[in-house]
């Protein structure tokens, strides 16, 4: 069983010069496509799961992700694997639903021991997360967040995906 630990927030204009004045590693930089997908007889949105398939070039990754388990920060379950190119085709095939599709480009830092992205994502721009597996570091995320100069009332659980739907129903 695997869990992530994560809190998103909206990207300062100068979270490059942040990062760089923290000394973040940068790691890398990729496109991302994530195919969500409901369950044929429960709803995802009811039950807070998540089940995603994440395209990065050639590669695929099939995640499901359980119901949040803090108010603080997105934790919750986890599970990720590499599949093949027809696995949407199959969940379809089975009875899943292809909700929404979320592209961003996503950079990849390191700094003091965690993952943080900052997110170019089409149709609601620009976040960063600071992401863990382990839980007993909820609260040094959020430290890590205060240091970066991120309010942690700018940070939100919600998922792109929760995001990108609020937003639509505003327009």
């Amino acid at each position: 069983m695997g869990f992530e630990v994560e809190v998103k927030a909206p990207c300062p204009k100068d979270i490059a010069r942040r990062l760089a004045e923290a000394e973040a590693e940068f790691v890398r930089e990729e496109r991302q496509d994530d195919a969500y997908f409901n369950h044929p007889v429960r709803d995802f949105k009811v039950t807070d799961e998540a089940l995603r398939v994440r395209k990065i070039g050639r590669m695929r990754f099939l995640t499901y992700k359980g119901p949040k388990l803090s108010k603080r920060t997105k934790m919750r379950e986890e599970y990720e694997v590499p599949v093949g190119e027809g696995i949407c085709e199959i969940l379809i095939r089975l009875g899943f639903r292809q909700s929404l599709t979320v592209s961003k480009t996503r950079r990849y830092y390191r700094l003091e021991g965690f993952d943080v992205c900052v997110d170019e994502v089409e149709g609601l721009g620009a976040y960063i997360e600071v992401e863990s597996p382990d839980t007993a570091d909820e609260e040094k995320i959020l430290a890590l967040m205060e240091r970066l100069g991120l309010s942690p009332a700018s940070a939100t659980t919600k998922s792109y995906l929760e995001l990108i739907e609020e937003k639509a129903k505003c327009t």
